[in-house]
C-alpha cells in the first residue's frame, strides 16, 4: 500500500477489521489508534514482560486503560497513577 492521500486504497482482506454496526467510523478509528499506541509502547518502546513494573499516568483514560490491558497480557506487575491524584 503506497500513498496516504487517496480516496480509496486496495488492502488485503486479512488486514481489514470489521466495524460492528453500533460503532461509528470515528469511534472505530480512534480505538484502533489507541490500541496501536498501547501495543507500540508495551512491546516496542520498552518491552514489558513478567516482573516488569509499569507506571501508567491517566490509567482511567482510553489509551491508559488499553495500555493496562496490553501490559497485563504481557505479564507485568502494574502501578497506576491517575491525574486526579496528582492535582491534590
Amino acid at each position: 500500500m503506497t500513498g496516504s492521500y487517496a480516496e480509496y486504497s486496495v488492502v488485503p482482506v486479512a488486514k481489514l477489521v470489521k466495524i460492528p454496526s453500533d460503532i461509528t467510523f470515528e469511534q472505530a478509528a480512534t480505538s484502533m489508534i489507541q490500541g496501536m499506541t498501547a501495543h507500540y509502547l508495551v512491546h516496542s518502546v520498552y518491552p514489558v514482560g513478567p516482573g516488569t513494573k509499569v507506571l501508567v499516568h491517566a490509567a482511567a483514560g482510553g489509551t491508559g486503560s488499553l495500555i493496562c490491558q496490553v501490559a497485563k497480557n504481557a505479564g507485568d506487575s502494574r502501578f497506576f497513577c491517575l491525574n486526579k491524584l496528582l492535582r491534590e
